[in-house]
């Protein structure tokens, strides 16, 4: 990381406000139009490499305040990470894919890469900071709305985009269409012409699990994008950032269970979804455990978990809400 965020400091030029900007830097597979008509793919700063930037320098800043290393070093890439200029947005208000609002080569093409800050970066978050949320959506309506999601990977993608965005319909049309259009029969996913690309299957498995659990930017979110397709089911084993498993069950689209298991004491911010009401929560011997602290409308609790101790979230008759 140190070393990467090092040649970043040297790639990286001053444009002409004064913000920094990769050069020279591409938007992968993708093209624009010049006012001539022809094709190019090379620009300055497109917002992929922003999204990619911005997360290496934080990551590496943070990574170094934890090990208590390389000071000095720490202090430069935030300099640089707060000179970074930020995507731009179109005229319709779209979080654009380069610095200007050029012509594209394919409005629906299959990369989502300008959409990395919402996934699989976390940049873009309906609950810590939706400043580009509504950019990124319209990002993503524009790539559909053209014939966008034509491979099982860019399905894949599309699925893991919706789920952040917390469009739980459309994410489980995207697992729909993979599963009609880009898979063979022994499920390996399949790219035009027919060929095998596991992309498709490692990027709907980690799709699905972002629809029924996230836990980036510290919040561990239980159903974040359930398919009204999906009305009752349960799933085991998820995995969750920090070492914790969680199982769920739900009816009628209502979250009705949740377990949890840590691998160490910590502090777990959980933020349920609308419909579950209030928890009750038990843990060792069965006692109930009280929240720390409840955010907002009460779909956000925060609970001091003890490691290797399974706690149960329930949700009795009486006490649902909103």
């Amino acid at each position: 990381m140190r070393e990467a965020a090092r040649f970043l400091t040297h790639l990286l030029v001053e444009a002409p406000d004064g913000t920094l900007v990769s050069c020279p830097s591409t938007s992968p597979e993708h093209h624009f139009r010049l006012a001539d008509g022809t094709l190019a793919a090379v620009a300055a700063g497109c917002t992929m490499d922003y999204w990619l930037t911005a997360e290496l320098l934080d990551n590496t800043v943070a990574a170094a305040r934890e090990l208590d290393t390389d000071h000095d070093l720490a202090r430069e890439l935030a300099r640089v990470r707060a000179r970074l200029r930020p995507p731009a947005l179109g005229a319709d208000g779209r979080l654009l894919e380069w610095a200007e609002d050029m012509p594209v080569e394919d409005p629906g093409h299959r990369h989502l890469s300008h959409l990395y800050g919402l996934y699989p970066g976390s940049a873009v978050d309906p609950l810590t900071d939706d400043t580009l949320l509504a950019p990124a959506r319209r990002a993503l309506d524009r790539r559909l709305e053209h014939g966008g999601g034509g491979t099982g990977w860019s399905l894949a993608w599309v699925a893991a985009l919706a789920a952040r965005l917390g469009d739980g319909a459309l994410a489980g049309h995207a697992v729909e269409r993979l599963l009609a259009t880009s898979v063979a029969p022994n499920l390996f996913d399949l790219h035009p012409p027919r060929l095998f690309q596991i992309d498709g299957n490692f990027g709907i498995t980690a799709a699905v699990a972002e629809m029924l659990l996230q836990s980036h930017n510290g919040i561990l979110r239980l159903l974040p994008a359930l398919p009204p397709s999906w009305p009752d089911g349960e799933v085991r084993g998820l995995r969750a950032r920090g070492g914790a498993t969680v199982d769920l069950t739900w009816r009628q689209s209502v979250l009705t269970g949740a377990d949890l298991r840590t691998a160490r004491d910590e502090k777990v911010e959980i933020h349920l979804p609308v419909g579950a009401g209030r928890p009750v929560v038990t843990g060792p011997a069965g006692g109930e455990v009280v929240p720390d602290r409840v955010v907002g409308d009460g779909r956000q609790l925060r609970f001091g978990l003890l490691a290797g101790v399974h706690y149960r979230l329930s949700f009795p008759a009486g006490r649902f809400g909103h």
